[in-house]
């Protein structure tokens, strides 16, 4: 499902499919999702709105018990787009 969603998002320019595709790739809630996102914020080739929706879909709810890494990733990001705390 992971894999497919992100297809999903890189073939398509409807920004309402590509929602979907980021908000199913947060529900995954999996590291390959996770990386998934990553690699879509750090895609040049992408527009920076679609970026930046990565991005805070990495930086959604925290799970409870998830422990400090799983911020680790999102929290480096923000400070390279200079948004949230990281700067």
């Amino acid at each position: 499902m992971v894999k497919l969603a992100a297809r999903l998002f890189d073939r398509t320019d409807d920004p309402t499919t590509r929602r979907l595709s980021l908000d199913c790739l947060a529900q995954a809630g999996t590291d390959e999702a996770r990386r998934e996102l990553v690699a879509i914020y750090e895609d040049q080739r992408i527009g920076s709105e679609w970026r930046l929706a990565a991005l805070q879909v990495l930086d959604g709810p925290v799970t409870p018990g998830a422990g400090a890494a799983e911020g680790a990733v999102t929290a480096g990001a923000s400070g390279i787009v200079g948004v949230g705390g990281g700067n």
